[in-house]
């Protein structure tokens, strides 16, 4: 590997338990692997973060859990976070659940603002979902970067990262995972992620080296033996879960618990209590394929019952909807924490009950009122924060109506003279089921989400029983209080006694008793009914997403009159935060049973062992596992591991497998000034060869300080700073007194005597190996490599051939091998799925045998007898690279059948020849031979010299053929006997100067080319060929193509200049024009 790179510790170091965020460097491409936040939402790695974000290129999520990706809506919406995430798919829609549910535990119980749900939305905007096993090509600067995701275990989704570089060195990242087959989970099968190769560096954890994970059966069997206890002793029992991950192992288990007849739980209740759990069960339903293979199999066999479709746990989205289930009772609650949510409040509601039970499941962050409560397991009192969001009643709420009615009076004057100004803009509908909207100027202004308020209207008309509603927009206020309608309501039922009195005043404010088109005299016909007679009613499409009813005076006009009080849900209601210390007396049972899934030491050392990475990294260890680190550490050594780091929070270690590669700038002056030599890097085959250069770099590495954009919080790049005490190694030209006066030979390419024995045959030398020994000319040269030194003796009589065979020697060692010439073929096709594998077979048997390098283009016009899909058979056949499928949307044309084709050429020559096996390849190889003879600019197939001509004609036919060459011949003065022939080699350059010039799109295109070729002097040389007629499929020449060629021979008589006088052009003209006439009727009439 000869890449540079680096490992900094944003967050997760071995010194601490802090959440999960690393910042790899692989050259200029710098990937974050995960994006953890902590449960108290500790600012220490997001200041680290800060400093980086407008390097990171890409994000590699591990989890869906708040320890790996809980800043990521901070980093985007506050940091300006912008590139692309790349997560499993479970994370991408398990991730979202987690962070809804840490906001609404946090904002029902605070004022939350360091990320809000458009963050988290904007966030998983950027997510690039993908599949295990799913390997991506990281872009932009990770040219040669690929990621893939394997199982991990521990959660669903959960990813094992291996980052490989140009297929050569993998990466591997590796935080978190567990080993062990689980219910709803496979294990991982870490071993297996790199296919046996040794990884150059992994990235693991050490945070359970000194946790020994007892079996899944003892762990059941305490967890069943204490619910029954606690129930079967009157109490409630709450397990603190997370919102998404483990807690699908844990219900899972408690619903196949309470389906068993003798474990007598049916007489108790079992409840999932948290603000997405409806959500969480439905998408774990939805994503069975990612689970263990026992729930697979279950699903596709037997009853085929969804293992998620619960039967006994009770899904609540409120405390108020879990009081409604009868006690005893068990409550899966998050979060696991018991920092915030309903399992704080159920921990404070039940903690003083002797009865009770508090399981927690995982070991959370220090600090965190559970990792209190696991580290202090004989705790009797608690000092305990009690924070709530109540609603304002009394002096608070008459205040805030104050205040509202205060704010809300400059924008009831600016509505006020704008419905005055309205005139009679609104008029109830004669039609007694027609509701018409208000069109008039918007009175209301975008809120900050971009949506209006709208008041909804009834109106009673004294002719029809049903009201007419209208939808008025209206001023926003920060303290409305929004309504949303629980569905199911209609237009004619009133709420809270709003009756035709309030509907009469409405209609007498709101609506005046006829329309005003102040401007344009022109009446809009709504419509009244869809295209099946349904009668379309307005108010059933209205967006209620603010305004509705605080019970003020004001608020009394917008009431949304004839629907059912039940209905109106209130959604936001003036509220304060409230903090109180309190001391709680722990009165029922803690007790801590890790259900948290991660693999324990013992593993861990198994895998250093297994894997034998080159660099092994720790991160994410805690205090209490220092000792165990550094004992890993010691074994991975023993183990054939060459180094090994234990990070520390904000360290940067170097991790590249080189240890003498560095980084340094290049000065643009030095740049400039490089003198580059070309390196040949051709493959064994000597085929397709790629250049690389090298030059002497005369310089010395000077030190600068480096210049950096500090991103802002807001996310908006500020101006280039220069860093403190940041400096960068930069590469300057040596002073011209100090440079050398000269370099010695150096020797760069390992030239293999196979790879030379094919250019030599190439050149018509034969050449064998025998014994190591490559043998030239009948035995008489030998070149041989010596045992030391490296380098290749040349032996043998001097002569012609052995100054040669040193001549092309040195060209071969210093990187100047001579290029291999391409030949492209075009091949228009138009139905010619009979002829076409019959043609491409000859090309490539006679190409290959000949030693030709080439491609065969073939470009259809949309053949409907299935020509493209014979092509793309060949392709898969013959391979890609020599068989190309360019095809057209229709027939355009021969002409641009070949500039089309000429567009995706890589040779250096062009071949143009039919597809219905009138033109042998045979002949490709003379063509080939001629052109090198004279270096030619076009090399043409001739039926009119030496001993070509045709097979298969009848006279009609060659009667048209001569008739129209002679007649091109005495006209255009072409300087070649057969002008309308279609098989030609030419030379790539010149071709595409004569298409650029050329104007024709039909048959006559053939003979532009050549006119024109003529007229700008390029060399041409005939090869004498047999045209055979067509094996299958009839002759694209009828009486169209001979007329609109009679037309183009005009066209080109009179803008290309003959060589020849014009008045003995034009007797020649005249007299074989009446031939080709007599020749055009004999083709017609038959």
């Amino acid at each position: 590997m000869t890449s540079i790179i680096k490992l900094q510790c944003l967050s997760g170091g071995t010194d601490s338990e802090s959440p999960h965020c690393y910042l790899l460097q692989i050259d200029e491409y710098r990937i974050l692997l995960d994006c953890g936040w902590d449960e108290k939402f500790s600012f220490e790695g997001i200041k680290e973060l800060r400093k980086h974000v407008n390097e990171i290129d890409a994000v590699l999520l591990s989890y869906p859990d708040m320890l790996h990706l809980g800043a990521l809506p901070y980093a985007v919406g506050r940091l300006g976070l912008n590139c692309p995430v790349y997560a499993t798919i479970p994370v991408y829609k398990m991730g979202q659940m987690f962070l809804y549910d840490v906001y609404q535990s946090h904002h029902n119980q605070e004022d939350f603002n360091l990320f809000s749900l458009d963050d988290v939305d904007a966030a998983f905007d950027k997510f690039v979902q993908l599949k295990y096993n799913q390997t991506v090509q990281l872009k932009g600067k990770g040219t040669g970067l690929t990621a893939t995701p394997f199982p991990a275990g521990h959660m669903l989704g959960g990813t094992v990262w291996r980052i490989t570089l140009d297929d050569e060195e993998d990466i591997v990242y590796a935080v978190d995972y567990n080993h062990k087959k689980e219910r709803h989970l496979n294990g991982c099968s870490i071993l297996d992620v790199t296919h046996k190769r040794r990884p150059s560096l992994l990235i693991t954890d050490g945070l359970n080296l000194t946790y020994q994970q007892a079996r899944r059966r003892v762990r059941d069997e305490q967890l069943m033996t204490t619910i029954l206890t606690v129930l079967r002793g009157g109490g409630n029992v709450l397990l603190a879960i997370d919102t998404a991950g483990r807690v699908l192992e844990l219900t899972h288990m408690m619903d196949q618990l309470w389906r068993q007849q003798d474990a007598g739980l049916l007489a108790y209740s079992l409840a999932l209590l948290n603000n997405v759990a409806f959500n969480v069960v439905e998408f774990a339903k939805s994503q069975i394929e990612w689970m263990s293979e026992k729930l697979m199999k279950s699903l596709s066999e037997g009853s085929r019952v969804n293992p998620f479709q619960f039967k006994y746990v009770q899904i609540c989205h409120s405390i108020q909807e879990l009081n409604r289930i009868p006690d005893p009772k068990v409550v899966l609650a998050s979060l696991p924490d018991l920092e915030c949510g309903f399992s704080r409040d159920l921990f404070h509601n039940w903690v003083q009950d002797r009865k009770n039970a508090i399981i927690l499941t995982s070991k959370t962050s220090p600090g965190t009122l559970a990792r209190h409560l696991i580290d202090n397991p004989n705790l009797k009192e608690l000092e305990l924060e009690v924070r709530k969001r109540i609603r304002l009643e009394g002096r608070e709420l008459e205040d805030h109506k104050f205040r509202l009615k205060e704010t809300k009076k400059p924008l009831r004057r600016i509505k006020s003279e704008k419905l005055g100004k309205l005139g009679g803009a609104v008029e109830s509908s004669d039609s007694e089921s027609d509701d018409e909207v208000l069109v008039g100027d918007h009175l209301g202004t975008a809120v900050k989400d971009g949506a209006i308020r709208h008041d909804l209207i009834v109106l009673r008309n004294p002719n029809s029983d049903k009201p007419t509603s209208y939808a008025i927009p209206i001023p926003d206020s920060k303290s409305a209080v929004g309504l949303v309608l629980k569905g199911g309501a209609s237009g004619s039922k009133a709420i809270k006694g709003s009756g035709a009195g309030t509907s009469a005043a409405a209609f007498q404010t709101f609506a005046p008793k006829s329309h005003r088109h102040p401007m344009f005299p022109h009446s809009e016909e709504r419509i009244k009914s869809d295209d099946y007679g349904q009668v379309i009613r307005p108010e059933e499409f209205a967006m209620l997403e603010r305004g509705g009813l605080d019970g003020t005076e004001d608020n009394k006009e917008n009431y949304l009159l004839g629907l059912d009080e039940e209905a109106v849900v209130e959604v936001e209601q003036p509220s304060k935060c409230t903090r109180e210390l309190q001391t709680v007396t722990v009165n029922a049972g803690i007790h801590f049973i890790d259900f948290d899934g991660r693999s324990d030491g013992d593993f861990l050392k198994r895998v250093v062992t297994q894997l034998k990475p080159t660099h092994l990294v720790v991160v994410r260890s805690g205090a209490e596992s220092q000792a165990a680190c550094k004992a890993l550490t010691e074994l991975a050594i023993k183990s054939g591991v060459q180094r090994c780091h234990l990070m520390s929070n904000r360290q940067v270690i170097e991790a590249s497998v080189e240890s003498h590669i560095f980084s340094v700038l290049m000065d643009e002056a030095l740049l400039a000034n490089l003198d580059f030599v070309a390196l040949n890097t051709s493959n064994r085959s000597g085929d397709d060869q790629a250049t690389e250069q090298l030059a002497w770099i005369e310089a010395v590495i000077r030190k600068r300080k480096r210049v950096r954009e500090e991103p802002s919080i807001a996310g908006k790049d500020d101006d280039p700073v220069i860093a403190k005490d940041e400096y960068v190694d930069v590469l300057e030209p040596l002073p011209e007194n100090e440079k050398p006066g000269f370099h010695s030979a150096l020797f760069i390419n390992d030239l293999k005597l196979s790879d030379f024995r094919e250019t030599l045959n190439r050149k018509g030398i034969s050449a064998e190996i025998s014994s190591g020994i490559l043998w030239c000319c009948n035995d008489t040269i030998a070149l041989r490599r010596p045992v030391a030194g490296g380098q290749i003796a040349l032996e043998g009589v001097l002569s012609e051939s052995y100054f040669l065979i040193r001549d092309l020697l040195g060209c071969a060692v210093h990187g100047e091998m001579p290029k291999t010439k391409k030949y492209s073929i075009l091949l228009p096709t138009y139905n010619e799925r009979e002829n076409l594998p019959i043609i491409v077979w000859l090309l490539v048997q006679t190409l290959e045998t000949a030693g030709i390098n080439f491609e065969i283009i073939i470009i259809d016009d949309a053949s409907p007898d299935g020509t493209q899909e014979v092509a793309r058979n060949l392709a898969e056949i013959y391979g890609v690279e020599r068989i190309l499928l360019r095809p057209r949307p229709g027939k355009l044309g021969l002409g641009t059948a070949y500039v089309h084709g000429l567009k995706h050429c890589s040779g250096d020559y062009v071949i143009i020849m039919d597809a219905d096996l009138s033109h042998h390849p045979k002949f490709i190889p003379r063509f080939i031979e001629a052109q090198m003879k004279g270096d030619f600019d076009i090399v043409t197939g001739t039926r009119y010299e030496g001993n070509g001509g045709v097979s298969g004609w009848d006279m009609k036919r060659k009667i048209v053929s001569s008739g129209a060459n002679v007649l091109t011949q005495v006209l255009l003065q072409p300087g070649v006997s057969d002008i309308t022939g279609s098989f030609r080699l030419f030379k790539k350059p010149v071709l595409e100067n004569l298409m650029a010039a050329a104007t024709s799109k039909g048959y006559v295109f053939q003979m532009e080319v050549i006119v024109r070729a003529r007229a700008a002097g390029y060399r041409i040389s005939a090869v004498p060929i047999t045209f055979v007629d067509r094996l299958y499929g009839e002759s694209k020449l009828g009486a169209t193509e001979i007329i609109q060629f009679a037309k183009g021979l005009l066209s080109l008589f009179a803008t290309v200049p003959c060589p020849s006088d014009t008045f003995g052009a034009n007797v020649g003209f005249i007299a074989v024009l009446l031939v080709f006439g007599v020749a055009f009727s004999a083709f017609v009439l038959g």
